[in-house]
């Protein structure tokens, strides 16, 4: 392998280095998402929404508290905290929330588009400066 990244020339680096770290975010964002599949969240909702149809709001918002990857906890935890709002504002607070946890969905897929698009010019211009 080492031969291969000598072989390669300078410009090996930077491409080793984007590998590297676009590897380290795929592996981040399936752990993360991983925690908000379909079938993990079907399953918290229909536990706090049979909660909260029983009266059991504080149980319910206990349960959404002890899921602080999932977004619909977060966002059904927020809902239930603050019922007692006008609705406008609630509708209001509740797509702030969803915006923010779509923002830590999102999180770091700038940085892999980036990795992306620059790797395969890195390519070429180690095959230039190679030949």
């Amino acid at each position: 392998m080492l031969e291969l990244l000598i072989k390669g020339g300078p410009v090996m680096i930077p491409i080793l280095l984007g590998s590297v770290i676009g590897v380290a975010i795929v592996l981040e964002r399936f752990w993360i998402l991983r925690a908000c599949g379909p079938a993990v969240q079907r399953a918290l909702a229909q536990r706090v929404f049979k909660l909260v149809k029983d009266g059991q709001t504080a149980e319910a918002i206990q349960i959404c508290a002890q899921h602080p990857r999932s977004p619909l906890a977060g966002l059904l935890r927020v809902g239930l905290e603050r019922r007692s709002l006008p609705l406008d504002r609630l509708e209001k607070i509740l797509e702030q929330v969803g915006n923010n946890q779509v923002q830590r969905l999102e999180r770091r897929l700038g940085t892999l588009a980036s990795i992306v698009s620059i790797a395969p010019l890195m390519g070429f211009l180690g095959t230039i400066t190679g030949l």
